[in-house]
Formats: C-alpha cells, sequence, structure tokens
C-alpha cells in the first residue's frame, strides 16, 4: 500500500482493483477447492476405508504438485531468444565430456613430450 500511496491518486483504483478481485477469485478458489477435497474423501472413505482414501488423496496431491512444479521450471527454463542469438550454442553451453578429453589429452601430449627431451 505503501507504494500506492506515491503515485497519482486517479491511478490507485485501477491497480488496487485488479489486486482485490484476484485475490477474492483465489479465495474462493480455494473454498471450492476444499469442498472438493472433503467430497472426494467422504466418497472414497465409504467405498475404500479412511486409511486408504487418505492414501490416495495425499498421493494425488503430490503428482499434482510435482506436475505444476514441472510446469513452472519448464517455463523458466526456456531459452531467451534474444540472448540465444548473440551467442553461439557451443559458446553458451560447452559439452564437459569433450572438454575434459581436451584437457585430459593435452595434459598427457605434455608429459609425453617432456620425456621424450630428457
Amino acid at each position: 500500500m505503501h507504494e500506492l500511496a506515491g503515485l497519482n491518486q486517479s491511478r490507485t483504483p485501477k491497480l488496487l482493483w485488479p489486486v482485490l478481485l484476484a485475490m477474492a477469485v483465489s479465495l474462493f478458489a480455494l473454498t471450492g477447492f476444499g469442498f472438493l477435497t472433503t467430497a472426494m474423501y467422504i466418497a472414497l472413505s465409504a467405498a475404500l476405508g479412511a486409511a486408504l482414501a487418505t492414501l490416495l488423496i495425499g498421493v494425488g496431491f503430490t503428482i499434482l504438485a510435482g506436475g505444476m512444479l514441472l510446469l513452472t521450471f519448464r517455463r523458466s527454463l526456456k531459452p531467451n531468444v534474444e540472448h540465444a542469438s548473440k551467442s553461439s550454442p557451443e559458446e553458451s553451453n560447452p559439452n564437459i565430456l569433450s572438454l575434459a578429453a581436451f584437457t585430459a589429452a593435452y595434459v598427457l601430449g605434455r608429459r609425453f613430450a617432456g620425456s621424450d627431451g630428457d
């Protein structure tokens, strides 16, 4: 709210209403999600028992959270097209195995070259 206090008074309601609307929508969505979870538990506990119903709901939520986390990381790890055009793929992503092989060959070559000269 302190950031909004320094803005022009005519712009403050334009910024405040979307934030309040998003908060209200989130609250209603969480309430609906809670009722759906309760209904799912009641139905599964009547059919399978309380322990198995709790286990299935927990596994389902864990899989859902993992999928959402995977989508989040996929979106955040997409390469930036503008940044990729400035540098070549070899410069930005060197192959670690080829780098290790080159280094080993270089060191061994210098060692063998030094032993012949002695």
